[in-house]
């Protein structure tokens, strides 16, 4: 089975993708800052990991195919979005996983 790592589970994109996924037979790991995702990802498996700490990162990725990356800071905040970026993908790196990036 095919597992993806949803980042920033708690978020509308994410949640839809994640529970997206489990529908399709995925196995699911939701990835929060705190571990704790909604109830419309019942069915994953939660783990903490935060975007801004990379070895956070890479253990909370750790043994997945797919990365899919649904972290989105406001406007205000996309000085941490390099960061960020950089820690998805060097857990992507580390884990020999695919990338996913939405966008528009």
């Amino acid at each position: 089975m095919t597992k993806i790592a949803i980042l920033g589970a708690n978020g509308r994109l994410s949640r839809v993708v994640g529970r997206a996924f489990i529908n399709a037979g995925f196995d699911v790991r939701a990835v929060t800052r705190t571990g704790k995702v909604p109830a419309e990802l019942k069915g994953a498996t939660t783990v903490a990991g935060d975007a801004l700490d990379r070895q956070s990162l890479i253990r909370a990725t750790q043994g997945v195919d797919i990365v899919f990356n649904g972290l989105n800071p406001i406007y205000t905040d996309w000085g941490k979005c390099m960061p960020m970026a950089e820690n998805v993908m060097a857990a992507c790196r580390a884990n020999n996983a695919l990338h996913l990036f939405p966008g528009t």
